[in-house]
């Protein structure tokens, strides 16, 4: 007999392993300061809006479970004129943080423009909670700020528009709450947007 060697081939494989690590936290970290405010930390509009994105994934179907406020303080250019930009930066940083002190803490605030602040509300108990968040956010700005040797009092203005109100994207109810912000600097009530009544108004 004649024996015959049998010969196995073995299947190999080349597997190249690249780590990316510091790459994917490079572009987060990118995209963290595109969506961020370089002055307070807070979410920025871009950041605001992402934030409503998300909310409208998760609540699109039951658009009475959220708001959008608006805060503009008024006659805030006066005061960065009078006392300088630093003192208009510390008086917003420290705005920003009697408004987050007045809100709940599922309430997401960001700041949207120079002098403007958004609020993102989940509403519980219907429409009643956005005046509710809106009382205690006057309340947290009534008392006086301090700048150097200066009290200075600030006044703001609040618009509020609900998610149940028709939009075709979370630009446009961000947008219904500013218009209604500028309504209430001349009601000086805190204002909800009203799409028919608005509209004819424009």
């Amino acid at each position: 007999h004649v024996a015959r060697a049998q010969t196995r081939e073995v299947e190999r494989c080349l597997v190249t392993l690249i780590d990316r690590t510091a790459e994917v936290r490079t572009e987060q970290n990118l995209r963290r300061e595109m969506l961020t405010d370089a002055l307070s930390g807070l979410p920025n509009r871009a950041g605001f809006a992402d934030e409503l994105e998300s909310l409208f994934a998760e609540a699109g179907h039951d658009p009475e479970r959220y708001a959008v406020m608006v805060v503009n303080l008024d006659r805030f250019s006066r005061i960065n004129a009078c006392m300088g930009s630093l003192a208009g930066d510390e008086l917003l940083i420290t705005v920003a943080r009697r408004i987050r002190g007045a809100l709940r803490g599922r309430d997401v605030l960001a700041r949207i423009g120079g002098d403007e602040f958004g609020v993102l509300l989940q509403l519980d108990a219907g429409r009643s909670d956005a005046d509710h968040v809106a009382k205690r956010v006057l309340n947290a700005l009534a008392n006086p700020f301090r700048l150097s040797d200066f009290e200075i009092r600030v006044s703001c203005s609040i618009g509020v528009a609900f998610g149940g109100d028709p939009i075709d994207d979370v630009e446009d109810l961000i947008r219904h709450a500013q218009f209604a912000a500028k309504r209430a600097k001349t009601s000086g009530e805190v204002t909800a947007y009203q799409p028919q009544a608005f509209d004819v108004a424009r």
